[in-house]
């Protein structure tokens, strides 16, 4: 089956009740690397901010300020504005999450990135975070989790 046929199968086959994300405008690029990045270099020696995990977004409108990230284990920075719409700059001045980055593996304080985040009308919120542990940044092959000529590569 060609990919739009099963694509469409799959929809088609979805109860009518569930939500559906529709395109309203053209894709356009929100944040660049090269332009928006913010200075600095993470832990292994690269360009600090980069993202890999999806971008998410929030509104406080306390504050009236809409945030977009995408997580990254160095520091998570937002580009903010008044609405999505509205972005206006990548604000190298604050981080909004700072990963703990501990090295021990039972803290759950690890490589950490903002997966999701729930703001409440109060200004107050809560997020998800991701964690992992990598044995082998913290010059322990004991704490890896497997055996062989590049135990740590693995996680």
């Amino acid at each position: 089956m060609a990919p739009v046929a099963a694509t469409a199968a799959i929809l088609a086959a979805l109860p009518t009740n569930m939500p559906r994300m529709v395109a309203t405008g053209p894709v356009e690029v929100v944040w660049n690397q090269t332009r928006d990045a913010c200075p600095g270099k993470n832990w292994a020696g690269h360009i600090g901010e980069q993202p890999d995990s999806m971008p998410l977004a929030w509104h406080n409108p306390l504050t009236n300020q809409t945030s977009l990230i995408s997580a990254t284990d160095w520091g998570t920075f937002a580009t903010v504005g008044p609405s999505l719409k509205e972005l206006q700059r990548h604000d190298c001045s604050h981080r909004v999450y700072t990963s703990v980055n501990s090295t021990l593996p039972w803290t759950f304080a690890n490589k950490q990135w903002v997966q999701s985040v729930h703001l409440r009308p109060d200004g107050t919120g809560t997020c998800l975070i991701h964690n992992e542990f990598h044995g082998g940044l913290v010059a322990n092959l004991s704490l890896c989790s497997r055996s062989g000529p590049k135990p740590c590569l693995y996680w």
